[in-house]
């Protein structure tokens, strides 16, 4: 078939390990034979096998998994980033550890696509633009330079050693690293830096990692992506505009939380300066939000039946936008008519009701439309898009985990209830009956230790009766402990 379609001459040969010798050595002698030339075949990819949880894949062992088997348990990047995870030409493990390896591995870009994409949304629109330039070099003074370019030193280098794709992916996640190292050690200076070349700098490695991923392919499919797309080449169109509308929001959040601890520190609790803060709080956002969506105050006067109805105000808008914001503004409304309910002068609310509902926020309710807020210590929350799917898991992971430590806690306790009422339980006895049943024993003193031992009645060298009282000492103190539970109606 090969000659057929090829004839006397190919430049790649491509099989498994396993048809080196004789398969494919046999095929050389037999073609150039045929053909009458030295060399058919220049080049040979030899790819090494697929097994399953450390066992050759074969329908013999009944661990034959398909594409489409693959598929209905991974997503299609989990499996190219765990075949991009193996040389090309070595045996691979599919197993599920290694899977475990990659869902982390893609969690670890999409916090840090989501964490640079939202630094560069909260500067304005021109800035942004300005946010990246792939074709100018990083100063050679920002700490991060170095960092750069040996990566994508190394990362080249790699690709170079017969297409070494771990090796480079492992440049790729020591960059990530590094970078967001940075970011959080920086995070005040990168929202407010007035030149914002930091953020250049951290926008054009996130882009370079971009660019990266889609050569091999993890990129979804869709329209050529421009040099400075960050992330999967996945983004809907009207993210720009909504995330105006969700920074807005957020900061009426960042707003709450702030009244409600500086409450918090007031001594005593003043409930009714607590309400004329959210009162105004709700005010400002209404009138905020009025704004973003080119809506006219005098159309609009009653912000409770704005929020409190089935209306979003958002058909005068176009699509992509009104979508997006429908599917959005419900959990930011519902939390608006929280607080406004709080600030109802009747209402004396506390600043524990204020930071419950702005938790609720960010940890049920947003992470249901792929909306991360990231509590910083200005006060300021970082907003970030993540998929819904991947918060989702992870706050089910951490209730999970939650309700372990809530059980294994409720253990602990009642073991220790149960040592403590074992240990009371043994000072029934009073001190001074401790021995008296005791046969080894022939007489005692006043209060029931022994003095002399039985049946001759000698008496018990000095040692021993030391030993002796410091039993009944202990049985005193648990005695009294005994009685002091039952007089508390235990039983």
């Amino acid at each position: 078939m090969a000659s057929a379609v090829l004839g006397d001459a190919m430049d790649i040969h491509s099989g498994g390990v396993d048809l080196m010798f004789p398969h494919h050595d046999n095929e050389m002698a037999q073609s150039e034979a045929y053909h009458n030339c030295p060399q058919w075949v220049n080049y040979f990819i030899h790819t090494g096998h697929l097994h399953i949880e450390g066992l050759k894949m074969s329908k013999s062992l009944k661990n034959f998994i398909t594409i489409g088997d693959a598929l209905k348990q991974h997503s299609a990047r989990h499996l190219r980033l765990s075949f991009v995870g193996q040389r090309w030409d070595l045996g691979m493990d599919f197993a599920e550890s290694a899977m475990a390896e990659v869902r982390h591995q893609e969690a670890t870009f999409n916090n840090f696509f989501a964490v640079v994409k939202a630094l560069r949304y909260e500067r304005s629109a021109e800035q942004m633009i300005q946010a990246i330039d792939l074709g100018a070099s990083v100063a050679a003074s920002h700490p991060l330079s170095a960092t750069f370019e040996s990566a994508r030193s190394d990362f080249h280098a790699a690709l170079c050693d017969s297409f070494n794709t771990p090796e480079a992916m492992k440049h790729l996640l020591t960059l990530v690293a590094e970078t967001n190292k940075f970011i959080s050690a920086e995070i005040g200076a990168l929202r407010v830096q007035p030149d914002g070349h930091s953020l250049r700098v951290v926008s054009a490695i996130a882009a370079w990692v971009s660019k990266m991923l889609r050569v091999f392919g993890l990129a979804e499919p869709g329209p050529p992506a421009t040099g400075d797309l960050i992330g999967w080449n996945v983004c809907d169109p009207a993210e720009p505009q909504a995330m105006e509308h969700w920074i807005q929001w957020s900061s009426f959040r960042d707003r709450a939380r702030k009244a409600a601890r500086e409450h918090m520190l007031k001594k005593p609790a003043d409930p009714a300066a607590l309400t004329e803060a959210l009162s105004a709080l709700c005010q400002q956002q209404f009138e905020a939000h009025l704004r973003l969506l080119n809506l006219s105050p005098s159309d609009h006067a009653d912000p409770a039946s704005f929020f409190g109805g089935q209306d979003l105000h958002v058909d005068h808008l176009s699509e992509p936008l009104r979508s997006t914001l429908a599917g959005h503004l419900p959990i930011w409304h519902a939390f608006w008519t929280a607080l406004a309910e709080l600030s109802r002068p009747d209402a004396m609310p506390t600043a524990g009701e204020v930071l419950k509902a702005c938790d609720q926020l960010r940890d049920e309710r947003l992470v249901e439309v792929g909306v991360a807020l990231d509590d910083q210590d200005d006060g300021k929350a970082l907003v970030k898009l993540l998929p819904a799917s991947m918060l989702l898991q992870a706050r089910d992971e951490k209730q999970k985990a939650a309700r372990e430590r809530e059980r294994q806690a409720a253990a602990l306790a009642a073991e220790n209830a149960r040592k403590r009422r074992e240990k009371i339980l043994r000072g029934k006895t009073p001190p001074e009956a401790l021995f008296a049943a005791d046969p080894a024993f022939a007489r005692f003193d006043p209060n029931g230790v022994p003095t002399h031992a039985a049946p001759a009645g000698e008496e018990l060298a000095k040692s021993r009766r030391k030993k002796l009282l410091k039993e009944w000492e202990s049985q005193k103190k648990l005695h009294a402990e005994y009685l002091a539970w039952v007089a508390e109606g235990n039983s």
